[in-house]
């Protein structure tokens, strides 16, 4: 996993999307409290993803709630967005939500069954259901870097 998240790393700093200076990792003692709080094991590619830049990531996701410690609270804000939506579908015990954005939409994965890089689901308000965007942690980081670059540009 730590090649694709290499990978991740690098093209960060190729489109510039931030400079060495601007990303900062967590801490493994960090890593123990999201999974404490939580009572669940996080999928290893997401544990390379906080290592590498679970603080912050330049000018990648700014704007979006996606790094420690504002994780700690997203489960919580994602429940409220359902909620007042009025829909059905509620998250499981072991989904993670990992990225929220100006309160209106969020991204999970599942940690159970176990899977070291799981696919990624996205909630938009409004809608009835998630929607699952992406087979993979590391294909969402990858996708989500040049989708970055092309609103940039």
């Amino acid at each position: 996993m730590q090649s694709i998240l290499s990978n991740f790393q690098n093209q960060l700093l190729e489109t510039a999307l931030a400079s060495s200076e601007e990303i900062q990792g967590c801490s493994a003692e960090e890593i123990e409290v999201i999974e404490s709080k939580f009572k669940l094991q996080l999928p290893a590619t997401y544990k390379d993803f906080l290592r590498i830049c679970g603080h912050r990531a330049g000018e990648f996701y700014a704007g979006t709630d996606m790094f420690y410690p504002d994780i700690l609270e997203l489960r919580a804000y994602a429940e409220n967005l359902l909620k007042e939506n009025e829909v059905d579908f509620q998250l499981p015990d072991a989904a993670f939500v990992f990225s929220m954005h100006q309160g209106y939409q969020f991204d999970y994965f599942h940690t159970e069954p176990q899977d070291d890089n799981p696919p990624v689901y996205y909630y938009l308000e409004g809608e009835k259901l998630p929607k699952k965007i992406s087979e993979s942690f590391s294909s969402f980081l990858l996708q989500s870097v040049e989708d970055h670059v092309r609103i940039l540009q």
